[in-house]
């Protein structure tokens, strides 16, 4: 009987028999050993290849149970799986073997462009939305594909996608823009009317005013004027989330941007009792951008900051060039905000009081609108803050911005960034 051992452990015993006398010999013995050897190796690979099998069949099951396409390829892009919800996207009647040139079964090109992305720059994921018309559909479906390369070393073994149908998604978000657009501008038509009579009451086109009838109609024109701020805020996240707002490049001069939003909203900072200091130098470069797009970012966010600075507190404005990027920052002595939300805030429709007794007002869309024209100038919006002692918000432009750089302003999508600067 000779054991079957393998690093100190048994596997099992080998069992021989003879009825010689001089069966087993010293050259025997040492023959016996290494077979043992070579059987006991043999069995572990056994063992591991029918773990792998397991773990292979575990997997693909919990794939062909799952609702989005996934498509596993090697570096060469030949298939090493494909799940068979990736099977129906793609229009096959079964999943490619192993091992097959994934270009001599597919012909959707889009799905390439991904996968070369990554093989080119195999540093992080992509995602890119694509449209296929999958098995048993006559219509373009829209798919979000998140491909994540596999690398061991620095060698890029293969490329995991993961596609996901929002065709649905897509259709609701195209509605509510449509809703959102509609109902914009039909709340405008009557609010114009309500301002322009109040104003003509003020002015006493009608008759004298008492002091009462102006304090009440002073009201009226305060909240009329808020509730147009809330319409433009819709209004603009229409235009945008469609994709109709394109950025116009011109030499800006960020100081001149910044002291134009000091100068409109000083008196709104002095009747909250709150000082608007602005401490920009004259001597920032001029850089290409869309002077606009710029101030609606610097207005929203002095304006915000004076919202939640109490009487008494400063707000304070500054700029500078920091390499590549020119860095602006809205410092106010507010409320703060929770780290755990200063993430959040600039998510759609995310305000931090949410109550529906809340003190602050809003439709929760300004700092999105503002993360949007900040990333499609290739920059970045963070804030930094301390519950009860205040917020500073900055933001990066990046200097050498050209034409060709920019887009549409999609809400749908951000676009892709670089190194943004801090």
């Amino acid at each position: 009987c000779m054991p079957l051992m393998l690093r100190g452990e048994p596997l099992g015993a080998l069992y021989l028999g003879d009825n010689r006398r001089d069966f087993v010999t010293e050259q025997q013995r040492q023959f016996l050993e290494s077979f043992a050897y070579f059987a006991s190796t043999a069995i572990e690979n056994a063992q591991l290849y029918q773990a792998i099998s397991d773990k292979k069949q575990e997997l693909e099951t919990i794939l062909s149970g799952i609702g989005d396409g996934v498509l596993v390829v090697d570096g060469d892009l030949r298939v090493v799986l494909m799940n068979p919800v990736a099977t129906r996207i793609f229009n096959l009647p079964a999943p490619p073997p192993d091992g097959a040139p994934l270009p001599e079964r597919l012909r959707q090109e889009p799905i390439y462009e991904l996968l070369n992305e990554i093989r080119e720059s195999p540093d992080g994921s992509r995602m890119q939305e694509i449209e296929l018309a999958p098995r048993g559909s006559d219509q373009l479906r829209t798919y979000q594909a998140l491909a994540t390369p596999l690398v061991v070393g620095n060698a890029l073994q293969g490329i995991a996608t993961v596609l996901r149908d929002i065709t649905t998604q897509k259709e609701l978000e195209r509605m509510k823009s449509n809703f959102l657009s509609v109902v914009s501008h039909e709340l405008r038509t009557p609010l114009h009317a309500i301002k322009g009579f109040v104003n003509i009451i003020l002015m006493g086109k009608t008759g004298p005013v008492t002091e009462i009838q102006r304090d009440f109609l002073e009201t009226v024109q305060e909240q009329t004027n808020n509730l147009q701020r809330l319409i433009d805020d819709l209004l603009e996240f229409s235009r945008l989330e469609s994709g109709r707002v394109t950025l116009r490049l011109q030499p800006v001069d960020i100081p001149v941007v910044i002291e134009a939003v000091v100068e409109k909203l000083i008196l709104s900072a002095q009747s909250a009792g709150v000082s608007l200091v602005n401490h920009t130098p004259e001597d920032i470069p001029t850089i290409m951008a869309d002077p606009w797009r710029l101030e609606q970012v610097v207005t929203n966010l002095v304006d915000n900051a004076i919202k939640f600075t109490p009487a008494g507190g400063s707000v304070t404005v500054a700029a500078e060039d920091v390499g590549d990027y020119i860095q602006v920052s809205v410092s106010d002595t507010g409320i703060g905000i929770p780290h755990e939300q200063q993430e959040r805030i600039f998510d759609r429709f995310y305000q931090v009081d949410s109550g529906a007794n809340r003190q602050y007002k809003g439709t929760g869309l300004g700092l999105t609108i503002c993360r949007h024209i900040v990333e499609h100038h290739r920059g970045r919006i963070w804030v930094e803050s301390e519950p009860g002692q205040g917020a500073t918000f900055y933001f990066t432009v990046y200097k050498h911005l050209e034409e060709e750089d920019i887009g549409s302003l999609d809400f749908t999508t951000l676009p892709q960034k670089e190194s943004a600067g801090k």
